[in-house]
């Protein structure tokens, strides 16, 4: 029985253990159980609890926040919003795609003005993903 429970733990470090970074496994190859190894982990790739907080505060800040920058390009703009929603959903956020849609639209210039008037108006902006609302942009 000692047998199979000690071959089960070391089968569970092996699994763990491979899909570690080499700089990570340096890190964990010292603790004795898979629960240890595994606690360690969690704070290496998700961080405490302060910092799973701190970094959706933060995620929520930029997407509330955001506003294209003068003279940055439609493309550009696109790839930093969706980054900033790539990361609230990292965070355990995920928004709706109308409320999405709304903010990155409500972030773009002035000079956007008539097309935002056009595409709110438009009940596909409910269902659309940004991805096709910035194809249809």
């Amino acid at each position: 029985m000692n047998k199979t429970i000690g071959h089960k733990k070391w089968k569970a470090f092996y699994e763990i253990s491979c899909g570690v970074a080499p700089d990570n496994f340096y890190i964990i190859i010292n603790y004795k159980s898979v629960k240890e190894i595994w606690d360690v982990l969690k704070i290496l790739y998700q961080g405490s609890e302060q910092a799973q907080y701190k970094k959706l505060t933060t995620s929520l800040n930029k997407f509330n926040n955001f506003r294209a920058v003068p003279g940055e390009s439609l493309d550009d703009s696109f790839k930093r919003f969706n980054y900033i929603i790539t990361k609230l959903s990292n965070a355990g956020t995920v928004r709706s795609n109308h409320e999405t849609n709304l903010q990155f639209l409500n972030g773009l210039g002035r000079h956007w003005s008539t097309i935002k008037m056009i595409v709110k108006g438009d009940r596909k902006i409910h269902t659309l993903s940004l991805c096709k609302l910035y194809k249809e942009l």
